[in-house]
């Protein structure tokens, strides 16, 4: 199955190139039908709180695709005792879907992250 490259996408300045890459945390794919339509990347960073990243495609985004989401915090909750969850993103469109997902706004990290050369601001929320 072809997949369309994200990791250029999903990767900011300094990240390592994608053959150096080493996955951390738990991956679920996002599935519409037998297509991938995105992934999200879950890591603890205690015994109760997780950082989420999403990455879905752009022609699957929107038509209610921050269920995905909702599912992989309550599969989390489940299956590991996960309690409360955080997304850190520079982008609006993302901190808006985390947001329908039922995430919080905490506050922004000023100048906290670099993308293509520029030093970006980040939205912290959590649910």
């Amino acid at each position: 199955m072809f997949l369309p490259d994200f990791y250029e996408d999903m990767a900011y300045d300094g990240s390592p190139k994608l053959k150096d890459y080493i996955p951390t945390g738990v991956w679920f794919n996002l599935k519409e039908g037998s297509t991938i339509a995105g992934f999200i990347n879950a890591e603890p960073l205690n015994n109760v709180m997780w950082n989420c990243h999403v990455y879905i495609y752009e022609k699957f985004r929107g038509n209610n695709s921050e269920q995905w989401a909702v599912q992989v915090a309550d599969y989390l909750r489940e299956h590991t005792g996960a309690t409360k969850f955080l997304a850190i993103t520079p982008y609006e469109s993302a901190k808006h879907y985390a947001e329908r997902a039922g995430f919080k706004l905490v506050g922004v990290l000023s100048s906290s992250i670099r993308k293509n050369g520029k030093l970006l601001n980040q939205y912290l929320l959590e649910i």
